[in-house]
């Protein structure tokens, strides 16, 4: 089947494209597909226009002459690659745009090609609208193509379960959970010296916990464990961080947290190597809800054991007791309770790390994910008006 995958974000900084689309076009290629990647260039603008082979891939970065015809040019790359079904990431934006796009050229009979939309965040109210300050219009606009994209398209792709139970309510005709996957080959993380400091990790982007949560957990641990070290990784969104750094030292805790900032894809193996424990703690709001953390499945496939809220897509991950711990939300005392007894038993630690690789590499490889895909290409095919 000849395959077009179309996003709003292109290959640089923003996720969805390169952690999600990408490795499933590649697991799709292996399978026999013909699939074909295209993005605008927001993030690399030197990459306008490229077009190359990845694994099997062809990407293609649409030019952008100007930003009133990204889309025309957009759909054309789309329609150069005589599609038989588009798998639009992200409903929003000019992605959106070009499933509508299609849609109603299908109507018509300009078209005849399936629509298949993925979903792997909260848009409208209460999500990332809000967050991210958009003016009203595009607020508006991206909430409205949200909802549009849900009740039209062919079949819908969502990274969690509770954006499915959002989809149906909203008449999604075909529903299938794609969680974020991992790439199948294992790296044994070392185990650290005994000598070295017990190390939890905080991998983050500021927005699933209020900054007081994390003082709170982190005083407690370091009453129980007054070696202990925290490392803070990750990029905030709007400043975020500055508060917790300003609880952290507030509260005579800043001595013992290291912060690293935004981290590359490629250093989380050496953050985990210098870590015990990796701490997932989160509140539950839409944004949170919605998400499926590629930051989890990233220290898991690392070899390392998590403690996390159970909020979300966590509970898909994490085997309680066996690959960390789930900890309900708001128990700040348990979630610290848990770190700790991984902090002093650093060989358990190490065992359910051990578990945590071996789980998330077997269940959420991106070839075994690529099968779930394949039927909803089918019912999408089937399901054609």
């Amino acid at each position: 089947m000849r395959i077009a995958l179309v996003g709003t974000f292109g290959l640089r900084v923003r996720g969805t494209m390169w952690r999600r689309a990408l490795p499933l076009a590649r697991s799709l290629a292996q399978r026999g597909h013909e699939p074909t990647l295209i993005v605008p260039p927001w993030d690399s603008p030197e990459d306008e226009g490229r077009v190359w082979d990845d694994h099997g891939v062809q990407v293609v970065h649409a030019r952008v002459r100007h930003p009133a015809q990204i889309m025309a040019e957009m759909l054309r790359a789309v329609l150069a690659s005589r599609p038989d079904l588009v798998h639009v990431f992200k409903p929003k934006a000019y992605a959106g745009l070009v499933l509508q796009t299609l849609w109603y050229a299908r109507r018509i009979g300009l078209w005849h090609g399936g629509l298949v939309l993925d979903a792997d965040d909260w848009e409208g109210p209460g999500g990332w609208n809000d967050r991210m300050g958009y003016p009203i219009v595009a607020r508006w606009l991206f909430a409205w193509q949200e909802r549009w994209g849900f009740r039209h398209a062919d079949a819908l792709t969502v990274a969690s379960r509770w954006l499915a139970m959002q989809a149906k309510t909203m008449g999604a005709r075909h529903v299938v959970h794609l969680p974020n996957g991992v790439d199948a080959i294992p790296r044994p993380r070392p185990r650290r010296p005994n000598e070295a400091p017990p190390t939890a990790l905080l991998l983050t982007r500021f927005i699933e916990f209020a900054p007081g949560d994390v003082v709170s957990i982190w005083m407690d641990i370091r009453r129980r464990v007054p070696e202990a070290r925290l490392i803070i990784a990750g990029e905030a969104l709007q400043g975020e961080d500055r508060a917790l750094r300003r609880m952290l030292a507030s509260a005579s805790l800043a001595d013992g947290v290291t912060w690293w900032g935004l981290v590359p894809f490629e250093a989380i193996p050496q953050l985990c190597a210098a870590s015990d424990v990796a701490l997932f703690p989160a509140r539950a709001h839409r944004i949170t809800l919605a998400k499926c953390p590629a930051r989890l499945t990233d220290v898991m496939a690392a070899g390392l054991p998590a403690v996390a809220s159970r909020v979300g897509e966590h509970e898909t991950y994490i085997m309680h007791g066996e690959t960390g711990f789930l900890v309900p939300p708001g128990d700040l005392g348990a979630f610290a309770e848990a770190t700790t007894w991984l902090l002093q038993d650093r060989e358990q630690a190490y065992r359910m790390g051990e578990e945590a690789q071996r789980h998330v590499i077997e269940r959420f490889n991106w070839d075994r994910l690529a099968a779930t895909v394949e039927r909803a290409y089918e019912l999408a095919m089937e399901r054609r008006t």
